[in-house]
């Protein structure tokens, strides 16, 4: 969460004492900005469809995703998902087994989803990545984002591959619109850029909606290069269980959602800001240095929530 001045909030992690297990981490920042440029406020330290949990036994974050645009009491089925989520986090303990993990959770999200009376075509879901202290893992599905002591893998985190071609499929539609407009000059191009962020929706929502149903074809499907994993009820393939091992040296872990690009992301929640709003004052559009799906929405501060945390080794 973030405290006064818009800085990330210090906080412990509570010590375990199951099998005598003292944990060595602690939190140093968690924290949440809406699409709108918020601070998020939910316990949770998470914004409307990610979150971040912190537990005796592990840290992750979560970040929901809706299939649909209604809503249930208020809530997106995104972030239904992810509450359902941190529901089964706060109470699990066998956290030295990631395998056991995804499966109960995944049960667990399937018999909540029936009790909410959530029919099937309509169910949304999560993805997740999670720091287990005491298996010395990142458990990962989906693309939530990992930085081990500064280093990113740029390899590890490059998304999905569908939401990659989504995003070059933008790329060229935006090209071809600069080139039919002949932005042949960097003036030219920054005045047709700003008349497209002007717009109320999207240059290319019409085209991104219609591909959904092509994207959802692969989730929890062993489809190389496109298949993914997703906590959404139906069981994940262990091909799309990723489980990437902790150095026993490391000293600071950071998980973030995939609403910052990997190339911004820091060892601090304020670096990592700044860097993305750099990022995001060269190219709003978000098709050059970074192809997004989106670019940022009018009245908006970025394409996507984006939620952060920073856990540090205690010394």
């Amino acid at each position: 969460m973030l405290g006064s001045g818009g800085h990330a909030e210090r906080a412990h992690t509570p010590t375990s004492k199951r099998r005598k297990y003292e944990m060595p981490w602690q939190i140093i920042e968690r924290c949440s900005v809406t699409k709108a440029g918020r601070a998020a406020e939910n316990e949770d330290g998470g914004s409307e469809d990610s979150v971040v949990f912190v537990g005796r036994h592990c840290f992750a974050v979560l970040d929901g995703h809706s299939n649909v645009r209604t809503k249930i009491r208020g809530k997106s089925h995104g972030r239904i998902a992810v509450e359902i989520g941190l529901d089964f986090f706060r109470t699990f303990e066998d956290f030295d087994n990631p395998y056991k993990l995804v499966r109960d959770l995944t049960e667990h999200v399937r018999r909540s989803f029936s009790r909410h009376d959530i029919a099937h075509e309509q169910r949304s879901g999560f993805v997740f990545a999670a720091f287990l202290p005491e298996a010395s893992l990142i458990v990962r599905v989906g693309d939530c984002q990992y930085v081990i002591d500064g280093q990113l893998n740029e390899a590890m985190n490059r998304g999905l591959m569908v939401d990659r071609v989504k995003a070059e499929y933008r790329r060229q539609i935006i090209l071809a619109e600069l080139k039919e407009g002949s932005a042949d000059t960097e003036l030219k191009v920054r005045t047709m850029e700003a008349e497209l962020l002007a717009r109320k929706h999207d240059i290319a929502k019409r085209q991104m909606s219609s591909m959904k149903a092509w994207q959802h074809s692969y989730r929890n499907v062993v489809n190389p290069p496109f298949g993914y994993g997703v906590i959404d009820g139906t069981e994940v393939p262990v091909a799309l269980i990723e489980c990437i091992p902790v150095p026993h040296d490391a000293k600071l872990i950071v998980l973030t959602s995939d609403g910052y690009p990997p190339q911004v992301i820091r060892q601090t929640f304020d670096e990592t800001e700044h860097a993305f709003f750099e990022l995001l004052k060269r190219d709003p559009l978000c098709y050059k240095e970074w192809v997004a799906v989106r670019g940022v929405p009018p009245g908006r501060s970025r394409p996507d929530d984006c939620t952060y945390v920073s856990i540090e080794r205690v010394p």
